[in-house]
Protein backbone atom coordinates (compact mmCIF):
# COMPACT_ATOMS: atom_id res chain seq x y z
CA UNK A 1 0.00 0.00 0.00
CA UNK A 2 1.54 3.54 -1.15
CA UNK A 3 2.55 5.07 2.18
CA UNK A 4 0.69 8.03 1.27
CA UNK A 5 -2.89 6.39 1.70
CA UNK A 6 -2.26 5.34 5.25
CA UNK A 7 -4.57 7.20 7.26
CA UNK A 8 -2.44 10.31 9.11
CA UNK A 9 -1.41 9.33 12.93
CA UNK A 10 -1.89 5.42 12.10
CA UNK A 11 2.20 4.83 12.12
CA UNK A 12 4.73 6.11 14.55
CA UNK A 13 8.20 5.46 13.90
CA UNK A 14 9.51 2.07 15.60
CA UNK A 15 13.41 0.74 16.89
CA UNK A 16 13.08 -2.21 14.72
CA UNK A 17 15.11 -2.85 11.15
CA UNK A 18 15.53 -6.11 9.28
CA UNK A 19 17.95 -6.21 5.64
CA UNK A 20 16.73 -8.68 2.84
CA UNK A 21 19.55 -8.98 0.33
CA UNK A 22 17.08 -8.30 -2.46
CA UNK A 23 15.34 -5.32 -1.48
CA UNK A 24 17.75 -3.27 1.36
CA UNK A 25 17.32 -2.45 4.77
CA UNK A 26 13.47 -2.66 6.10
CA UNK A 27 12.19 0.35 8.52
CA UNK A 28 9.51 -0.89 10.90
CA UNK A 29 6.28 1.26 12.15
CA UNK A 30 4.24 0.96 15.11
CA UNK A 31 0.56 0.88 13.72
CA UNK A 32 -2.22 2.35 15.87
CA UNK A 33 -6.25 3.10 15.36
CA UNK A 34 -9.04 2.99 17.04
CA UNK A 35 -7.51 2.89 20.67
CA UNK A 36 -5.16 -0.43 19.38
CA UNK A 37 -1.62 -0.56 18.89
CA UNK A 38 0.29 -3.09 17.18
CA UNK A 39 4.35 -2.79 17.64
CA UNK A 40 6.28 -3.35 14.27
CA UNK A 41 2.80 -4.00 12.75
CA UNK A 42 3.68 -2.26 9.19
CA UNK A 43 7.21 -1.89 7.33
CA UNK A 44 8.53 -0.46 4.40
CA UNK A 45 11.57 0.23 2.25
CA UNK A 46 12.68 3.83 2.22
CA UNK A 47 15.62 3.36 0.39
CA UNK A 48 15.40 0.52 -1.59
CA UNK A 49 18.42 -1.00 -3.75
CA UNK A 50 18.36 -0.59 -7.22
CA UNK A 51 16.64 -3.74 -8.33
CA UNK A 52 13.27 -3.33 -5.92
CA UNK A 53 12.66 0.43 -6.71
CA UNK A 54 9.44 0.14 -7.36
CA UNK A 55 8.30 -1.04 -3.83
CA UNK A 56 9.93 2.49 -2.21
CA UNK A 57 7.84 4.14 0.03
CA UNK A 58 5.27 1.31 0.20
CA UNK A 59 3.90 -0.26 3.24
CA UNK A 60 3.45 -3.90 4.01
CA UNK A 61 1.40 -4.81 7.35
CA UNK A 62 1.64 -8.00 9.69
CA UNK A 63 -1.12 -10.13 9.00
CA UNK A 64 -2.04 -10.50 13.06
CA UNK A 65 -4.52 -8.38 14.32
CA UNK A 66 -4.62 -5.54 11.62
CA UNK A 67 -6.76 -5.66 8.82
CA UNK A 68 -6.81 -2.76 5.87
CA UNK A 69 -9.69 -0.86 4.33
CA UNK A 70 -9.21 1.28 1.25
CA UNK A 71 -12.01 3.46 1.81
CA UNK A 72 -12.63 7.35 1.72
CA UNK A 73 -9.76 8.99 3.89
CA UNK A 74 -11.12 9.01 7.19
CA UNK A 75 -11.64 5.57 6.96
CA UNK A 76 -8.74 4.10 5.09
CA UNK A 77 -7.29 2.59 8.03
CA UNK A 78 -8.16 0.07 10.87
CA UNK A 79 -7.11 -2.72 13.16
CA UNK A 80 -9.10 -5.97 13.93
CA UNK A 81 -8.04 -8.66 16.35
CA UNK A 82 -8.29 -8.96 20.32
CA UNK A 83 -4.40 -9.42 21.38
CA UNK A 84 -3.47 -5.78 20.91
CA UNK A 85 0.23 -5.09 21.78
CA UNK A 86 2.12 -2.30 23.59
CA UNK A 87 5.39 -1.50 23.81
Amino acid sequence: MPGADVAPGALSPAEKRTTCPYKGEATYWDVAANGTRVADGAWSYETPLPESLAIGRHLSFDGDGIEVEVDEPAQRFTLAGSSPMSG
